[in-house]
């Protein structure tokens, strides 16, 4: 492959005498690697070009240093050289973009070429990576390590004069385990750092590094498959990714130069091939998701109880709450995640600038965007997502007579999971599902069994391997809260919606970087709640499970299952036969289609629904 096959146009160029400051605008505003500077727009003469290292020597905004002291004179690429002379002259002057000219003498201008488009090519093209695995090619020696601390003017020295493009911060020097990642271009977009060092004035007092590094960073494992970290690298532009080992310290880290070798000349000497991890497991025919009507939803079940039972007798005024956690519309998911965390509820109500109550935002509707949005890998790191783009807006309103059972067919038929007692403008109080469940223990629990309320056998059940965007689909078709996580040999947790880790869409805090990049906290007991780096490679089921392994019989009564639910505080329990083969899953939502089911109520407005869909 040549260079002209995967050069790129130079849109913006600059001239001898613009300002340094000029230049740092323009990467800040275009994200670019780096800018060629030529004569005129017309003979467009290449002179050299400037990179985001040389935009740091502007140490304040308001700095005379012109771009012609700072610029790069070489290197210089011609459009047909092969790519891997290219990448290998690219290598030796450490840059990861620069200028194609049409002759070493003329040197017109007419493209440049970025070891980020060198990657996105080769991807589109097809070509696969002769090194497989991260290990072959990661780079071990002289890992780029400091701590938030640390003093700018510290890091600058590095950029500039030591050659570094990147440096992993670590929160101690006794720890190895990543919290954020400083480049050139945190000093570009952050002008905190400033300490005006061709001031006249004086240098003012120096910031820390904490400042303006990028906190979060994704991270690769030694036997991460090469084609997906490619694929994040070249999507985000990472100078570098670090490489952790089991216990999350950096052993090494990846660089853009590695991924491309990856591609172009494969391992590195003495480099062995571990396995790579498993990525994807495909569905298998009979895992395939089926199409169920919301009749056959409610209806469907394992082994239908012989006669009805009789109704519990619990009313609404009996189960209400006084209050439910809130917060604001106008506040994003991070807020709306923070105050889950905060308050230990998986329900929030969502108000007005008035006060008036406008939805409600729970764990399930946050997993919806995780459903639609799909792999959360491929999701961009400055995303965000507000809370009135993802709350439910219905919410029924019930009186404080009314009974258990009907409860729960409105929670089935309008897939919310609160209700309000009396109204809107002047609630008497709430009930969620967990307190119709939890209601129906004592009452309900001794009636029935296990396989008269869970689906028939399969249906609950996922793969660690599948993808959680999948795992998460099923149970929206069958309107499930939990799947039973199945590997083939043994049980190894439980997927539960209200414990499912809440995704960080928020990246934009004004002064200090806060980018999250898509990290993923569990909701354990005494767990941090900043998450310091996610795995480059899709979100699996096992990313999310719970582990769990206790399970429950066919045979067993409700009230057992009710009791495991608050145990462990999961919606779910793994369900097995005689012989302790997995069946599937009891879930609170088994519990609420089988109250569901006594009322008429719920039928006629699942028919009426219905109805409408084949109008």
């Amino acid at each position: 492959m040549k260079v002209w096959e995967v050069m790129e146009e130079a849109h913006i160029r600059m001239y001898p005498d613009d300002l340094v400051v000029y230049a740092r605008s323009l990467f800040r505003k275009y994200g670019l690697r780096c800018i060629p500077i030529v004569n005129d727009l017309i003979e467009n003469i290449c002179l050299g070009f400037i990179t985001r290292k040389e935009v740091l020597a502007a140490t304040s905004r308001k700095s005379n240093i012109k771009v012609k002291d700072v610029m790069r004179d070489r290197p210089l690429l011609l459009p047909d050289m092969e790519l891997a002379e290219a990448v290998k002259i690219m290598r030796q002057h450490n840059v990861h973009a620069c200028p194609v000219v049409d002759t070493l003498q003329h040197k017109k201008l007419i493209g440049i070429l970025t070891l980020r488009n060198i990657i996105r090519i080769l991807r589109k093209a097809g070509y696969k990576p002769l090194a497989i695995t991260v290990n072959e090619v990661m780079t071990r020696k002289d890992i780029p390590i400091a701590y938030p601390t640390d003093r700018v003017n510290i890091i600058w020295k590095r950029f500039l004069f030591e050659g570094e493009n990147a440096i992993i911060i670590t929160a101690r020097k006794q720890s190895l385990i990543p919290i954020g990642i400083v480049t050139p271009f945190d000093f570009i977009k952050s002008g905190r750092w400033h300490f005006r060092r061709e001031s006249e004035t004086g240098t003012r007092s120096i910031a820390r590094v904490k400042v303006v590094m990028t906190r979060g960073v994704m991270v690769a494992y030694p036997n991460s498959p090469i084609d997906f970290v490619a694929d994040v690298i070249a999507e985000n532009d990472f100078t570098l990714v670090p490489v952790v080992n089991e216990s999350g310290k950096v052993i090494g880290y990846l660089t853009q130069f590695d991924v491309v070798r990856a591609y172009l000349e494969g391992r590195k000497p003495k480099r062995i091939r571990l396995p790579p991890v498993p990525i994807i497991i495909p569905e298998k025919p009979e895992e395939k998701i089926v199409y169920m009507t919301e009749r056959a939803r409610l209806l469907t079940v394992l082994l239908p109880r012989k006669a009805p039972v009789k109704p519990i007798g619990l009313l609404a005024s009996n189960i209400m709450r006084a209050e439910i956690p809130a917060v604001e519309y106008k506040l994003n998911l991070e807020h709306a995640r923070n105050y889950m965390l905060r308050s230990k509820s998986n329900y929030l109500l969502v108000l007005d600038e008035k006060g008036r109550i406008k939805g409600y935002i729970t764990s399930g509707n946050i997993i919806t965007v995780i459903a639609e949005k799909g792999p959360l890998w491929k999701r961009r790191t400055y995303d965000k997502t507000f809370i009135e783009e993802v709350m439910g807006t219905d919410i029924p309103e019930v009186d404080p007579s009314t009974p258990i059972e009907e409860i729960a067919a409105i929670m089935y038929s309008r897939k919310c999971p609160i209700v309000i007692v009396g109204s809107r403008e002047s609630p008497q109080g709430y009930i969620t599902k967990d307190d119709v469940v939890y209601a129906a223990k004592d009452l309900l629990g001794k009636e029935l069994t296990v396989e008269n309320v869970i689906y028939p056998a399969g249906l609950g059940i996922a793969h660690p391997h599948h993808t959680l965007s999948h795992a998460i689909k099923r149970m929206q078709a069958y309107y499930l809260d939990a799947l039973a996580v199945y590997d083939g040999a043994k049980i190894r947790g439980v997927l539960s919606e209200n414990r499912l880790p809440f995704i960080a869409l928020e990246d934009n805090v004004k002064g200090v970087k806060s980018r999250r990049l898509l990290w993923v906290r569990r909701l354990v007991k005494g767990g941090r709640k900043l998450a310091r780096y996610i795995k480059i490679t899709p979100l699996l089921v096992e990313d999310a499970m719970v582990r769990v392994f206790e399970t429950v019989k066919l045979t067993d009564t409700l009230d057992v299952v009710i009791e495991l639910f608050k145990k462990y505080n999961i919606d779910g329990i793994p369900v097995v036969d005689e012989e302790g083969r997995i069946i599937g899953i009891i879930c609170k939502n088994d519990i609420l289609r089988e109250l569901a089911r006594r009322v008429k109520v719920a039928m006629k407005k699942i028919e009426e629904e219905e109805a409408k869909i084949h109008v």
